[in-house]
């Protein structure tokens, strides 16, 4: 968990980048940063703040001047809140004047890889394509796009080892316009259903539109599969 800085006289984010104390340089030896607990309790504080998973968390760090002081109970404050992917963390070290850092935080997040040449019409099999992931920096989006796969249709020509991003690859829909479809939410032993028609086609993954059987208004979910879909909460 973050800690407040105990100096007794405020730290100013202002202050520190006049000094010149926030750097954007970036160390070539990750390990030698920060101790590893400290990271973590760090990845974890952003991790609370951005409502992720820690182990999707990736941190990059500036230069720091006196790492050599740091350590694994080192207090620490994060300055921000991430939305450009920059945060400033102020360090309080005993007997030692407090300081800051640069630190650009993102989230792994997967992605398809094409393993042979695709063609416009092509179906994706699970062959052709392999799941691997990179850092995309800053908070969780909204909506996060789907990752290709198996079952999906190729419009235009993919080569070996490129990204398969819509809309070179487009989802198959498995439920489409007028469909009946069940929108489902569980939480512990509560379970609510509620069905409805499909307003557009969609794909696994992808958020459905419901006109709601039997009353007025519409719902939404993401699909599960054909005729099923995860009522949103």
């Amino acid at each position: 968990m973050p800690s407040t800085v105990s100096t007794g006289k405020p730290i100013l984010l202002g202050d520190l980048i006049r000094q010149d104390d926030l750097s954007v340089e970036f160390g070539d030896d990750h390990e030698s940063i920060i101790p590893a607990r400290l990271e973590a309790r760090v990845a974890l504080a952003v991790a609370q703040l951005w409502n992720v998973p820690v182990e999707d968390v990736s941190l990059k760090w500036g230069t720091i001047p006196d790492r050599d002081s740091l350590g694994d109970d080192t207090e620490f404050r994060l300055i921000g809140r991430g939305l450009d992917s920059w945060f400033a963390v102020v360090f309080e070290c005993d007997d030692k004047p407090a300081f800051a850092t640069r630190m650009r935080s993102g989230l792994y997040r997967d992605i398809a890889v094409a393993q042979r040449e695709l063609h416009a019409g092509d179906i994706i099999q699970i062959e052709d394509v392999k799941l691997t992931s990179e850092v995309r920096w800053g908070p969780p989006r909204r909506m996060e796009p789907l990752v290709a796969g198996p079952g999906w249709r190729v419009q235009g020509s993919i080569q070996t080892g490129e990204l398969i991003v819509e809309p070179l690859a487009t989802p198959i829909p498995v439920v489409e316009k007028g469909d009946r479809v069940r929108l489902t939410w569980h939480r512990g032993m509560v379970t609510v259903s509620i069905e409805g028609f499909a307003l557009h086609p969609a794909a696994v993954g992808q958020r459905v539109h419901v006109q709601l059987k039997g009353r007025r208004g519409e719902s939404s979910g993401i699909v599960m599969g054909p005729g099923q879909a995860h009522l949103d909460s």
